[in-house]
């Protein structure tokens, strides 16, 4: 019960903060003309905010600091297992797995296993794209196809040449 009137809460918090004109008098406008942007994610009691004014990422928490106490651990380093890592000079953000992939191998006792490549034939590969391709088409906005979708998927481990002409059919 609590974490959900947690979710409640942040969630209105973050309704007021995300307008795209400032929600406060002392939040200026960018510069460069642009709206105002934050995007905030939350997951029980963790959360994460990108935003492109410290000044309005500031008023969200002493917005969210009205309600509850937040530790504010910025810039994010690990969220949720996610090693996030900023190059400014690039303007990037990089996201990675690595130490959540290196917890699951010492789980299933693999750390010791080698790095192979997994051997995966043109055909098969060019069939299972079609297939992702076009269960994405049927799910966004031709749900008509999603039966000869499906069908067709179950040859995905051992597609033939008939399988792929089919495939390029549904197109």
């Amino acid at each position: 019960m609590a974490s959900s009137k947690l979710q409640l809460s942040v969630d209105n918090a973050v309704f007021i903060a995300v307008w795209a004109s400032p929600p406060d008098a002392s939040i200026p406008m960018p510069s460069s003309r642009q709206p105002l942007w934050m995007i905030m994610g939350v997951h029980i009691d963790d959360g994460l905010v990108a935003t492109n004014s410290e000044l309005l990422y500031n008023w969200l928490l002493r917005e969210i600091n009205k309600e509850f106490v937040v530790n504010n651990l910025s810039p994010a380093k690990l969220y949720l297992g996610i090693t996030i890592t900023q190059d400014w000079s690039q303007c990037q953000v990089l996201l990675s797995q690595k130490l959540y992939i290196v917890d699951l191998l010492d789980i299933y006792n693999m750390k010791d296993a080698t790095k192979s490549m997994v051997p995966l034939y043109q055909l098969h590969t060019l069939y299972m794209k079609i297939i992702g391709l076009l269960l994405y088409i049927a799910i966004s906005t031709c749900p008509d196809i999603s039966y000869a979708v499906m069908a067709l998927s179950q040859f995905n481990s051992k597609p033939t040449k008939a399988h792929l002409l089919a495939a390029k059919g549904v197109f």
